[in-house]
């Protein structure tokens, strides 16, 4: 698909895709972001034209919502998890070495930024547009290097067990 078709697409579409994540999402700028993926994922050489474009773009609106939306309910559960096993931690030997075992891990295994969004988020209890700003970095690039720190987690504390 060329780019002024898209561009028009654009211009045709984009309020009733960004109100309908609006609807599902709640927030201005992850709206946004949901709203230019969909339009971004066009611009592949390898996307096939639907026959309904309409139904598309607002299919594909909805179904980024709602992933953003699941993505966002695991990793809360992953965060109340965490503090609660941080605040469950005591002195103990046992403690101290899987609080070891996870440090070493997040040095050594998480990219150097992967490793800063976590700690940002985690440690400085910064907001995703606090740690964007300050990175330089959208808030979608935020939430990407969140969700990967989380996945690595996950299968470092699985092992484990």
């Amino acid at each position: 698909m060329d780019k002024e078709t898209i561009a028009q697409l654009f211009r045709q579409h984009y309020a009733q895709m960004f109100s309908l994540a609006r609807c599902l999402l709640y927030d201005e700028e992850e709206s946004r972001d949901v709203v230019s993926e969909v339009f971004a994922s066009l611009l592949k050489p390898t996307m096939l034209i639907p026959t309904n474009i309409e139904g598309y773009l607002m299919t594909s609106v909805r179904n980024r919502c709602l992933d953003l939306l699941e993505h966002k309910d695991v990793q809360a559960r992953f965060e109340q998890a965490y503090t609660q096993a941080h605040d469950k931690l005591t002195t103990s030997e046992e403690d101290d070495e899987l609080l070891n075992g996870l440090m070493s891990f997040m040095q050594h295994e998480l990219k150097p930024e992967t490793l800063q969004v976590f700690k940002m988020r985690h440690i400085d209890g910064l907001k995703y547009q606090e740690i964007a700003d300050r990175m330089g970095i959208s808030r979608v690039m935020v939430y990407k290097h969140l969700a990967q720190a989380t996945e690595q987690l996950k299968g470092y504390i699985s092992k484990q067990r």
